[in-house]
């Protein structure tokens, strides 16, 4: 009766955190993210303008043109003769045609351009990285994203798909589509992660008096059964929820850290999956009496209790290639210096 209430407990505290998902965290549908990304970038567009009007009041060799923040060019026919920044050159086709705005996709990133017309047929033309991508991705070189898109806002440029984003007073410059549809408070987080911690807990209350009860009745081989089969169905339902990277934010689930593959993902990761290896080993050095396949070998002939007990032995030399493993793998798969 106790574990049925225990297991009542575990389920009711798992449906919470299920509706706190579904229904307790507020969304953002796509169109009113859309009008947020637009606010930010003519605001963006606008501190712009009033670095492009002192552009525009000076000439080519005044120090204004290496004090503005922003990425200008000033091209006189054809060509860039001034500029603030060069990390992203634009192509000359890409400037063609009489326009005031617009919006560039290219190989390294997606683009807003925006030219200001001077006296003659020169212009002064803003390049403003919406993403900017790098031949090669490390730790030194990472993709630069505007700080007015958020994470999880991606560019449309190949389908209809999408809402759309308008400045100065354009109907359409360009899409973004919306990869993660909840905008997630950190108090609702912290509610959810504490009911999933306290329904594994008593999840592993329940675990707990069985392994008990299956000792009790000399059943150790069904009690270590039953206890790898929860321990590595949790770790794989961890795993594939990325649980509990989702609800709490720490450099020890930080993939950038360390990464090994999609079980070992963080070094938070590693260190669980081990604490799982090391329960699962505990269990075994201190029941392995009770084995009913060690109570044989103790009762075989001393030829055969040899020949067996040197492959158990050869078995344990092995399990001390785990601790080099352990270590190489920290060595080889992250920033960490051992």
């Amino acid at each position: 009766m106790r574990n049925v209430s225990v297991l009542v407990i575990a389920l009711l505290l798992l449906l919470l955190a299920y509706g706190c998902v579904f229904w307790w965290l507020p969304t953002l549908n796509e169109t009113q993210l859309a009008k947020v990304v637009a606010s930010s970038l003519q605001k963006e567009l606008h501190k712009a303008d009033v670095e492009a009007n002192q552009l525009l009041a000076c000439s080519v060799d005044n120090d204004v043109w290496s004090r503005v923040s922003f990425s200008f060019f000033l091209i006189e026919e054809n060509k860039a003769i001034a500029w603030s920044k060069n990390d992203f050159v634009p192509e000359l086709d890409s400037l063609q045609g009489d326009f005031t705005l617009r919006f560039l996709h290219q190989a390294k990133g997606d683009f807003i351009l925006k030219k200001w017309k001077k006296p003659g047929g020169n212009y002064v033309l803003l390049v403003l990285p919406l993403q900017f991508d790098y031949s090669i991705v490390n730790d030194y070189l990472s993709p630069i994203r505007s700080a007015a898109l958020p994470s999880s806002i991606n560019i449309n440029t190949n389908s209809p798909k999408g809402a759309c984003i308008s400045l100065n007073g354009q109907d359409c410059l360009f899409k973004i589509v919306n990869t993660n549809s909840s905008h997630s408070q950190e108090s609702t987080k912290a509610v959810i992660l504490f009911n999933l911690v306290l329904a594994i807990l008593f999840l592993l209350v329940i675990l707990i008096y069985k392994l008990a009860s299956f000792i009790k009745r000399n059943r150790v081989e069904w009690s270590f059964l039953l206890l790898t089969i929860t321990l590595l169905s949790v770790r794989m339902l961890m795993v594939r929820a990325n649980f509990p990277r989702t609800f709490l934010t720490s450099p020890l689930f930080d993939p950038t850290h360390y990464a090994s593959s999609s079980f070992n993902a963080s070094i938070a990761d590693l260190l669980i999956n081990s604490t799982v290896v090391a329960g699962l080993c505990l269990f075994l050095f201190f029941h392995y009496r009770q084995f009913k396949i060690v109570q044989q070998v103790s009762q075989l002939k001393q030829w055969q209790a040899y020949i067996i007990t040197s492959l158990f032995v050869f078995i344990c030399y092995l399990s001390f290639l785990f601790p080099y493993l352990f270590v190489e793998s920290i060595y080889h798969n992250s920033t960490i210096s051992l």
